[in-house]
């Protein structure tokens, strides 16, 4: 039932040894569950969870561990926090018939890489891609489309499309809604963790988090 970090590849298998297995293209994080994230929180105790509705499977680039100055020493090892910010996560998902993992593990994920478009809080838009030295284009609208550089600035929304220079199949689009949001202020906190300041709670920028 554990969390497990640096994960280079996972299977799920009933009695009879078929199921599935996911390989990372480097690592991730993975865990299976009798019941859900929702489930575990509504019981206050292990007698009060409820009959399980099958595995809930979790793969998540990282996870932070546990810790913090409000309940223990301190927060966890910093190799051991997952910041805020924009990450990409690959993997392979193959059969698995009568526990043939092992075999099925040596793969390597190969391919095109995907594109992402993230928007933080405050409105600034960065595109990503695991591709190195890649030239990117993106359009806004119906606009003229423009290299992208650096993060830009979008908090009146659009509709934002990226591709590749030399390949402009690889596309990927998404819709970002108007930003509303009234200025917010941290008067105080019951507790900060070492070297960080509640004040970044609210400052619109996931990496100060």
């Amino acid at each position: 039932m554990s969390n497990n970090e640096e994960v280079r590849w996972t299977s799920f298998t009933d009695k009879e040894g078929n199921g599935i297995i996911v390989v990372a293209k480097e690592t991730f994080s993975a865990s299976a569950l009798p019941w859900s994230e929702q489930e575990l929180i509504l019981a206050a105790h292990p007698h009060e969870l409820p009959s399980s509705s099958g595995a809930h499977i979790h793969i998540d680039a990282a996870v932070t561990g546990l810790g913090g100055n409000s309940c223990g020493q301190g927060p966890p090892l910093e190799q051991d926090r997952v910041k805020a910010y924009s990450r990409s996560l690959g993997f392979i998902i193959r059969p698995v018939v009568r526990e043939d993992y092992r075999a099925k593990a040596k793969v390597t994920v190969a391919g095109e890489m995907p594109l992402s478009i993230v928007r933080s809080k405050a409105g600034e838009v960065q595109i990503g891609t695991e591709r190195k030295e890649a030239q990117i284009l993106y359009q806004v609208g119906k606009s003229k489309s423009i290299i992208y550089k650096e993060p830009f600035r979008l908090r009146e929304g659009g509709h934002v499309t990226t591709w590749y220079v030399d390949n402009p199949q690889i596309k990927t689009s998404v819709h970002f809604p108007k930003i509303e949001t009234v200025p917010l202020t941290v008067v105080s906190a019951s507790s900060e963790e070492n070297g960080e300041n509640a004040k970044f709670l609210v400052d619109g920028n996931p990496n100060t988090i």
